[in-house]
């Protein structure tokens, strides 16, 4: 059929013709071809990015806070009391900054959960070397000419402002053994919290207790993720600041148990700058009965051994008979 127009006379065929020649077919198969290469594309980029290698460390499974605190609760059960030689070296800084070199020889002592004594002499001198905390007290006591001074203080004094400086606080070292419990009803402080460290391969568990203004984190301590053993212990002020800071390493079983324990101990106290290793050798849970109940105790008072006391937590309170 034909339809006039303006003189020009156009069929069905004409019109489909001019369509065709106005607006080209659309290019298929390049089409087709563009979008396989697009996902083909795509697809190599994604598995490229999936074959690059993961960063250093471990991103396995890991266990809950309930399941790590268990297993070290069961190992440090096993250690109600310990007993172990020990060979200590260190320099302790006095309030003078003057450093002291000690190296000695001694034993250790200790029963939980406050219970300790350090106890080093050095042959041709004599005792050059005590540190013991007991549930009331604390005490340091060095009778070398040049220091010849016991430091003692109250347990629950020992971390408040109205203490004076100890060049090394025995109350922390009680902290770094790392062999006590810890509370498994976690809504008692001191709270743990725990977090885990990929590149590290540890489990971080920090102790929080709660001042009047704010949370506090009082002590962290790294373990390992596969033994469960305590690697760094980092001791923490109310402000945040590192007290002490200890590496633990080198460990063995003590003798009638089945429990794991450091056998070397590197200790730094940032603040004071003193600086403490000790290594133990032959520990076991006793020796002939020691540490005994009420045998680790503070040093007489009245016949003290040393020309100078001091009672750093004198200014805390005078409500408390002296011991």
């Amino acid at each position: 059929m034909e339809w006039p127009l303006n003189g020009i006379a156009f069929s069905r065929g004409t019109c489909a013709a001019r369509r065709r020649a106005d607006f080209p077919p659309r290019p298929v198969f390049w089409e087709r071809v563009g979008v396989r290469v697009f996902l083909l594309s795509s697809l190599a980029l994604f598995l490229s990015a999936c074959q690059q290698p993961q960063p250093p460390g471990y991103y396995g499974a890991t266990s809950s806070l309930e399941e790590v605190i268990s297993k070290i609760n069961a190992n440090n059960r096993q250690l109600p009391t310990l007993w172990s030689r020990l060979d200590f070296s260190g320099t302790i800084i006095d309030d003078k900054q003057v450093p002291h070199k000690v190296d000695a020889s001694g034993v250790l002592l200790y029963r939980q959960p406050h219970e300790m004594l350090i106890r080093c002499s050095k042959e041709f001198v004599g005792p050059v070397f005590e540190l013991g905390t007991t549930e009331q007290n604390y005490w340091l006591k060095i009778p070398l000419r040049e220091m010849d001074t016991l430091w003692w203080g109250r347990m629950i004094n020992a971390d408040k402002p109205c203490s004076s400086a100890v060049p090394v606080r025995p109350d922390l070292i009680l902290d770094v053994l790392a062999v006590g419990t810890t509370d498994e009803n976690f809504s008692r402080e001191p709270y743990p919290v725990m977090r885990f460290n990929n590149d590290l391969d540890v489990y971080m568990i920090d102790s929080i207790v709660k001042h009047p203004d704010r949370y506090v984190v009082q002590k962290e301590v790294w373990y390992d993720r596969q033994t469960l053993l305590p690697q760094t212990v980092l001791l923490l002020d109310a402000t945040g600041r590192t007290v002490l800071r200890a590496h633990l390493s080198e460990f063995t079983t003590p003798a009638a148990s089945n429990a794991r324990i450091a056998g070397r101990y590197k200790l730094l106290f940032p603040d004071t700058g003193s600086t403490m290793e000790f290594a133990l050798s032959q520990p076991a849970l006793n020796k002939n009965g020691i540490p005994a109940p009420g045998g680790i105790h503070m040093p007489d008072l009245q016949n003290p051994g040393v020309g100078t006391v001091i009672q750093v937590d004198k200014n805390c309170d005078t409500t408390r008979p002296t011991p």
